[in-house]
């Protein structure tokens, strides 16, 4: 019987725990809101009661390095998922042999992204792409009273840049590495209490001459897209819709975002395989962030 543990009950680990049960996990949870003690002693290196096959944390991005490090310092040997951006280093501790700490990026489990990908191998690289999420931050988790969320503060990991990273994280995957780039960002609105929560990045990949990425959080309009332009045709994918448009051919359409968290952990749980980075892959992304930031600033 496979068991698992999510820390965390925000709303994503909330829809974590939900979503194994349904693939028949046996779940167990820690939160400050249910068992603070116990969140506490875990966190403090106390906790040893890792009898689990997979353990999903879905805490504050500031606290994910904490969390890990009390994982392994228990001892335990199965599989890690940290919720995105995975702003974790791996632990200066033996870990056990076949463990293996991951970052939950979804969206690799998207329809649509994975056809793109399989477009990329028949028709070649792409000459130019624009991708863009932008969505109003205050909408988010509406049933947070009052509507203070670690999205908001800096130093708790909010921010566009980390709430966002799902783009950071697909454009390396569908179009390389990142090898040229240029940005501008900060805090531009006041929907965070100090967080970025717009950028215009541009440059180049390792399998595309340009490449752009809009990500806001101040936008009243909902998009979730990335256009790219091949030499004799075009596609538009839809994200959000789970459609891509072409401009030589009928559309095709595909599964919605919600149904990749389902398609992730079955992946991971009842085929024991994944698309997803590990800890140490992720590191693409995470210098990518940092590189961003040593880039021109706009402050409110």
């Amino acid at each position: 019987m496979h068991r698992s543990l999510v820390i965390g009950l925000g709303s994503a680990g909330t829809r974590h725990r939900s979503k194994l049960r349904e693939i028949g996990s046996t779940v167990s949870s820690l939160s400050r809101r249910e068992e603070p003690k116990l969140y506490s002693s875990l966190l403090s290196n106390e906790f040893r009661s890792l009898d689990y096959d997979l353990i999903v944390v879905a805490t504050e991005t500031s606290t994910h390095q904490a969390v890990v490090n009390g994982i392994y310092a228990a001892n335990f040997a199965g599989t890690i998922l940290v919720e995105k951006p995975g702003l974790v280093q791996l632990p200066d501790l033996k870990r056990p042999e076949g463990s293996k700490t991951l970052v939950a990026y979804n969206l690799r489990y998207l329809d649509v992204l994975n056809r793109v990908k399989r477009l990329i191998d028949s028709a070649g690289n792409p000459l130019r792409v624009s991708i863009s999420a932008t969505s109003y931050l205050p909408s988010w988790r509406v049933e947070t009273t009052p509507r203070e969320t670690y999205s908001e503060y800096a130093a708790l990991g909010g921010g566009a840049l980390f709430d966002l990273s799902h783009e950071l994280d697909y454009s390396q995957w569908l179009f390389g590495t990142w090898k040229e780039v240029k940005a501008i960002g900060g805090r531009v609105g006041a929907v965070t209490k100090d967080a970025d929560d717009s950028w215009k990045i541009i440059g180049s990949t390792e399998k595309c001459q340009q490449i752009s990425i809009d990500l806001s959080l101040v936008s009243h309009l909902r998009r979730r897209e990335c256009l790219i332009e091949f030499s004799n045709f075009a596609a538009n994918v839809d994200l959000l819709a789970g459609r891509i448009e072409f401009s030589d051919r009928p559309p095709v359409f595909g599964d919605n975002i919600d149904s990749t968290y389902s398609k992730m952990l079955e992946d991971l749980v009842l085929r024991e395989n994944t698309l997803l980075p590990t800890v140490s892959e992720n590191r693409n992304t995470l210098n990518f962030i940092d590189q961003l930031r040593a880039k021109s600033v706009a402050k409110r």
